[in-house]
């Protein structure tokens, strides 16, 4: 049985898909120039925002404003349109993607700001390229020409100038709304190089080591911030173990398990964090 779809109550979705057994579906400019085009086309017809995008070569993230039952349908729509080109392409039949798009419900703007970022970063993290903004199948030099035209007046020329693609076009509305947050184009390239303490969705291999990569990031953090060597005893100890457990369960989305065995805490001790958290967040 499929799990229902969560729905946001700020309309953003994060979104991904990716190739099916691995597949390389988007793997020359050709095949990633397509599947913009596509977004772009079906983007005419049906009402939402794009808020940020970058297509790798075996799976693509999307960062969507809209409706679910338009979310729905524009995805239902890509998703028949690539398939049926691509293989028509390569002279094949069957599925291309791996299964049902995933989505993730964004509910806060700190957590909208940081999909965006982790979004644009993905080919940096993938060590495609070293500088997030050289790599030109996101839409991340969308924003930054953006602010260039603010600051001078005229817009960066356009980097697909060299493709046969039409370029989406980034919602106005929500890049107003980051400008207001970053003001210029340099505070927003200087918050895509920050840590992120986030996890975003993603291929669940690399979702589970980020997990556990992030959740040592931040009991290291602590340590630091405390300036402790190793977890010491008694109720000092234990209001920082508590403290760290609560960024983790905030912060990585790991189970009750895996903070527990991270911690050296009952699994029964952090289950209950996680009801007095979930009940603080519903008054």
């Amino acid at each position: 049985m499929r799990t229902r779809r969560g729905e946001s109550s700020t309309g953003y979705y994060h979104i991904m898909n990716r190739g099916i057994n691995g597949l390389y579906l988007f793997n020359d400019k050709f095949e990633k120039e397509k599947l913009l085009n596509i977004m772009v086309e079906e983007k005419e017809n049906i009402e939402l925002k794009i808020v940020a995008y970058c297509i790798m070569d075996n799976h693509f993230h999307f960062l969507i404003k809209a409706e679910k039952e338009n979310l729905m349908m524009y995805m239902k729509k890509i998703g028949i349109r690539y398939a049926m080109y691509y293989n028509r392409k390569e002279k094949r039949r069957g599925s291309v993607f791996q299964d049902r798009f995933k989505s993730e419900v964004i509910e806060d703007e700190e957590y909208l700001l940081s999909a965006i970022r982790y979004i644009h970063n993905n080919p940096v993290k993938a060590n495609m390229v070293e500088d997030f903004t050289k790599y030109n199948w996101s839409s991340a030099n969308q924003y930054i020409r953006r602010f260039l035209k603010i600051e001078n007046n005229r817009c960066k020329e356009n980097d697909f100038d060299n493709h046969n693609i039409k370029e989406i076009g980034v919602d106005i509305e929500v890049f107003k709304w980051v400008e207001e947050r970053y003001g210029n184009k340099e505070e927003f390239i200087k918050n895509h190089l920050e840590e992120d303490f986030y996890v975003h969705l993603d291929i669940s291999e690399d979702m589970e080591k980020e997990r556990l990569d992030k959740a040592q990031n931040i009991i290291c953090r602590v340590f630091e911030e405390k300036g402790l060597e190793e977890m010491s005893s008694g109720s000092e100890g234990k209001e920082i173990k508590k403290e760290i457990c609560l960024e983790l369960i905030k912060n990585t989305k790991l189970s009750a398990r895996e903070i527990g065995e991270l911690l050296n805490m009952s699994q029964k001790q952090v289950g209950k964090e996680k009801t007095r958290i979930k009940k603080e967040t519903l008054e």
